[in-house]
């Protein structure tokens, strides 16, 4: 007698919508659950190069008896210009050096949760983006404000497109706060540096050649898939040398 035919089941048959779409919500709450949290480290690095921003510029103008104060806190004696100076740098080259590999992971991380959600909503991802592309951070906001494109390409299979560089669409304001408030602390960390240990001094070489390496491996690492990162970074590295002169002319 032939072999009666077997029936499979659902769950051998092969994917399913409902199978395909458990699978996407997940995936998006796992990569949401790790973009948010570079997110938050993001927002404390910029917190970080705050307090060093104004830290610099205190150290730098001889602003009230902040020297004194801040002697006497951390080091309990007499204001050491050289400690000072190689402590401030340490530290903005700590976050500085943190900062590159958030934005990094952060961008990365976006783009897959786009796809993800556009795959997953379809012609509704139009809506949806219109809330979702932005961000409350500034580092966002200044490096990643171009984003994807809500074309409806993932609704026939297709991957969303980069926009190409407009300079309209960057979110200037974001832009510049972000671009002052990073190159006032690297310029203020340097000068320190140089007036401490003189401009010749190893240890400003090492701390501009490390600056300068961070901002060269962070554009050529996102150069192509987010190419509004270039502005930031050439802009940042102009207002550097700009906050350099600067100081130089009019500090004590």
């Amino acid at each position: 007698m032939a072999d009666e035919p077997q029936l499979t089941t659902a769950d051998e048959s092969g994917p399913t919508p409902e199978r395909d779409n458990g699978r996407t919500e997940y995936l998006l709450k796992l990569t949401s659950e790790r973009v948010n949290g570079l997110e938050n480290a993001l927002e404390k690095n910029w917190i970080a190069h705050l307090i060093l921003a104004a830290t610099g510029l205190a150290l730098v103008f001889h602003i009230g008896s902040f020297r004194d104060l801040l002697s006497n806190y951390f080091i309990h004696g007499g204001y050491d210009q050289k400690v000072i100076a190689a402590v401030d740098l340490a530290l903005l080259l700590y976050y500085f050096m943190k900062l590159g590999h958030l934005l990094t992971l952060y961008a990365e991380g976006h783009g897959l949760q786009k796809q993800l959600l556009e795959g997953y909503l379809g012609e509704d991802f139009k809506t949806a983006n219109a809330v979702f592309r932005k961000s409350t951070n500034f580092y966002v906001e200044a490096f990643f404000s171009l984003g994807w494109t809500s074309d409806s390409g993932a609704s026939r299979g297709q991957s969303s497109q980069i926009r190409p560089l407009r300079i309209r669409h960057i979110f200037w304001p974001y832009m510049l706060v972000t671009t002052i408030i990073v190159s006032v602390a690297q310029a203020a960390a340097i000068f320190l540096v140089a007036q401490a240990y003189g401009w010749a001094s190893v240890i400003l070489f090492f701390g501009c050649a490390l600056i300068v390496t961070l901002y060269f491996l962070f554009w050529s690492s996102n150069k192509k898939s987010q190419p509004q990162a270039t502005i930031p970074v050439v802009l940042s590295v102009a207002m550097v040398v700009g906050w350099l002169v600067t100081f130089h002319l009019t500090s004590q």
